[in-house]
């Protein structure tokens, strides 16, 4: 007998073929009243030997049994044998019948319109069965103890009041499927969801019961059969609130779903594009599977029952990492598709309370999405997600992976200190949709409260960025390599601190009035000053190098740390001793090193997409080598007569190629950031004046720097500025903060981009719009 087939008023009794009609009903006549009776999907023959029945009238066992008892081949024809030959009888369906050798239980009231366990049981093969048997029971967030058979029972209200309605209401008749649609569902494949569908009601249809849920790899729901566990999940999503609202999977969710898989190729393409360029500074400990995270939870779970809001959190980690690597590798409108089903997910889980086990997978999803956004020159969400990064680590201390986290946060501040020119007024105000941390003055009585978490990202001076003492650089515990990052963010800040410091004064006394330019104490420059013999930028690029080389000695640093020694030899040929006798007035380590930096570019661009300066930083290790080049070209040797003039041939040789690549690479950059956060634009050499290098009169530069379009940051000015008098350094500071309005005019970006850019903007503001909401409240 079908599984799921409902009962009727009509008695039992046999039927002849000729009273089927199409839709495999019967219609039968008791005491002058007319009532439609569902007929079995299989006859009494195959019922009777419990064997597998097509369905088809007539069925081929009975079909089967006629050419057997009248020894007729398997390709004769049958026609023109009446049906009654056959004795392929198809009789109503019944209601089943009690458990053998169970004692039936009476149901409470408030089970009335509740099916059986064996109703469920009924529409369950062998191994699913034995799942729920094992699965057993549960306990709720209530401390209340609930079946899993009860759990599949309620599914959605619908079916529960469709139940109730078939419970009390025994004359509306069901209507099953036919034996025509029987028939042709068994001819079709086992695998086929439609297949299987046709042979069951639709009220037990598990399809029907969540067919709102979509799996990006086996289309539709209503297009699969659905396995015990996809049940269990429904149901967990019904009761606690578990799916994306309760409704379906958003649509950039959905199709981008099988790049975070494991085995999927296009998915890790991309996040090795991550890793290659903004992990390989940052080193952020790898996002775990479901099947790790529920292994390192206090109590260990089945993945498939995990929480739909932990595996969002999970998701949107891995979807903010390969948006980042379809930046690096240059795919603008996958890499905001991707941007945008990161937002979708932490939409799904931040009205959810969070648990302390993916709290740290959250915070690290907002800052990298707050990356991504700065990338993209958006520096007020970047703000905001920073901000709500670092309130969900404040209830995180001692935690693996947070210094690595912190100190990439740090470094990528000192871009935007850098960029602002450390001047906070400059900055959007957030405190109103996002308002800052609560900060206790107790928690810094202590020496050791400074480098804890709590401390780092409550502290009131760290609110729009991290500055003041490298506190994770000053935690011993912390790991080598995190606390070289810190320190290298250090030194920057302090560079730049010297550097506004020192333009402002140009223009205060050249008598120009410029608030773009900060002249403010800063909290860096207090902590420095305190204690230049330990943080003074010499020392502390010393100290980073020194423990880079001591985590590469560990058995953990086997990766070349290819960004870590690029920023390292930029801030040691920036803040080298100079060598006035040398061309330029550079000392020979640092022309090597500069010469280094371009080379490391030039065989790994990719570099360039590295959080914090990078990019900034090697731009101007390529101004500088543009002054060695001059410093060449004007003591070069116009008669022939210095023993030394071959040496500086080749080297005018070997440095002017290398400009000229890296300078292709640096315009090519800059054209896919936005006007206002690219560095300098570096001039085209002047070529022809290397024909006319034995002319005494000849007193033009090779490369002229004065044509250069500067960047606002006044810390870069200075690199390009260094050969000029304080007044005209000055007023060409002013000009190049006047150029930047003219540049975004210039330049516009694609238009179907932009129109993408603004239309994934709406899932910003709405997930930014609750976040203040709840921060708020």
């Amino acid at each position: 007998m079908a599984p799921g087939v409902q009962a009727t008023t009509a008695p039992t009794m046999r039927l002849s073929p000729e009273q089927l009609d199409q839709n495999g009903t019967v219609a039968i006549v008791t005491s002058g009243e007319t009532s439609i009776a569902t007929l079995c999907a299989s006859c009494d023959l195959c019922r009777s030997r419990k064997t597998k029945c097509d369905g088809a009238f007539p069925c081929s066992t009975c079909v089967g049994r006629y050419k057997k008892k009248h020894h007729l081949n398997e390709s004769s024809g049958l026609e023109g044998v009446p049906l009654s030959d056959f004795n392929c009888v198809y009789s109503p369906a019944k209601r089943r019948g009690p458990v053998p050798r169970r004692v039936a239980q009476p149901r409470a009231s408030n089970e009335i319109g509740q099916p059986h366990s064996a109703t469920i049981r009924g529409t369950m093969n062998a191994g699913d069965s034995l799942m729920l048997d094992q699965l057993g029971s549960f306990v709720t967030g209530k401390g209340q103890q609930q079946s899993w058979e009860g759990l599949l029972t309620s599914v959605t209200p619908e079916h529960q009041e469709l139940l109730l309605q078939q419970e009390q209401q025994h004359s509306i008749p069901f209507h099953g499927v036919s034996l025509e649609q029987s028939g042709r569902a068994q001819n079709q494949s086992p695998n086929d969801g439609s297949s299987m569908a046709s042979q069951y009601p639709p009220a037990m249809h598990f399809d029907a019961i969540d067919s709102n849920y979509v799996n990006a790899d086996q289309g539709p729901a209503s297009q699969r059969p659905r396995k015990l566990m996809d049940v269990v999940g429904s149901g967990m999503n019904s009761g606690e609130q578990k799916g994306f609202k309760g409704t379906r999977l958003p649509k950039a969710v959905a199709l981008h779903l099988p790049l975070i898989e494991k085995g999927n190729l296009d998915g890790k393409r991309l996040r090795a594009y991550f890793c290659l360029s903004v992990d390989d500074l940052f080193r952020l400990p790898p996002i775990p599977t479901e099947e790790e995270y529920c292994a390192r939870l206090p109590v260990p779970i089945n993945p498939a029952l995990l929480p739909s809001f932990e595996v969002a959190a999970l998701r949107a980690g891995r979807f903010a990492e390969i948006a980042l690597g379809a930046l690096a590798s240059d795919q603008t409108s996958l890499a905001l598709e991707l941007s945008n089903a990161t937002v979708e997910c932490l939409r799904d889980c931040v009205e959810q309370p969070v648990q302390e086990s993916c709290m740290y997978d959250i915070a690290r999803a907002y800052i990298l999405l707050g990356i991504f956004r700065s990338f993209r020159g958006d520096m007020v969400r970047y703000f905001k997600y920073r901000r709500v990064c670092l309130m969900h680590l404040s209830h995180l201390d001692h935690v693996p992976g947070i210094e690595a986290l912190l100190a990439a946060i740090s470094f990528h501040d000192s871009w935007v200190y850098m960029i602002h020119n450390a001047v906070e007024d400059a900055l959007p105000d957030i405190d109103e949709a996002i308002p800052p941390l609560l900060y206790s003055s107790r928690s810094s009585e202590s020496s050791n409260s400074s480098t804890t978490t709590s401390h780092i990202v409550s502290n009131p001076s760290n609110k729009n960025w991290i500055q003041g003492p490298p506190q994770i650089f000053l935690n011993n515990e912390a790991p080598p390599l995190s606390r070289s990052l810190d320190a290298l963010a250090c030194a920057i800040r302090s560079c730049c601190d010297q550097a506004n410091s020192k333009f402002g004064g140009m223009i205060k006394s050249a008598g120009v009035s410029d608030s773009s330019c900060g002249m403010g104490v800063t909290p860096t420059m207090v902590a420095v000053m305190a204690n230049s013999d330990e943080l003074c930028s010499r020392n502390m690029v010393q100290s980073a190098l020194a423990l880079l080389r001591q985590h590469q000695s560990s058995p953990s640093g086997l990766s070349k740390n290819r960004g870590h020694h690029l920023v390292v030899s930029c801030m040691d040929a920036f803040l080298g001793v100079g060598d006035e006798t040398k061309p330029g007035g550079f000392s020979d380590s640092q022309i090597q090193s500069l010469i280094g930096v371009c080379n490391t570019i030039i065989e790994y661009p990719i570099l360039l997409f590295q959080g914090g300066p990078t990019y900034h930083m090697v731009t101007n290790a390529a101004i500088l080598l543009c002054h060695v080049l001059n410093g060449i070209y004007a003591n070069r040797d116009k008669k022939g007569e210095d023993p030394q003039s071959a040496m500086q041939d080749a080297l005018f040789e070997e440095i002017s190629d290398c400009c000229i690549a890296v300078r292709k690479l640096l315009n090519a950059h800059g054209k896919k950031l936005p006007p206002h956060l690219r560095c300098h634009k570096i001039p085209r050499p002047s070529f022809s004046l290397i024909n006319r290098r034995n002319e005494q009169t000849d007193d033009s530069l090779f490369i002229d720097l004065g044509e250069t379009l500067m960047c606002q940051c006044i810390g870069c000015q200075g690199f390009v500025l260094m050969a000029c008098s304080p007044c005209v350094a000055a007023e060409r500071a002013i000009a190049a903060s006047r150029m930047q309005g003219t540049r975004a005019v210039q330049e516009e970006e694609n238009e179907d981009v932009s129109e993408l850019y603004n239309e994934f903007d709406l899932s910003d503001d709405m997930l930014l719009e609750v976040l203040s909401r709840i921060i708020s409240s």
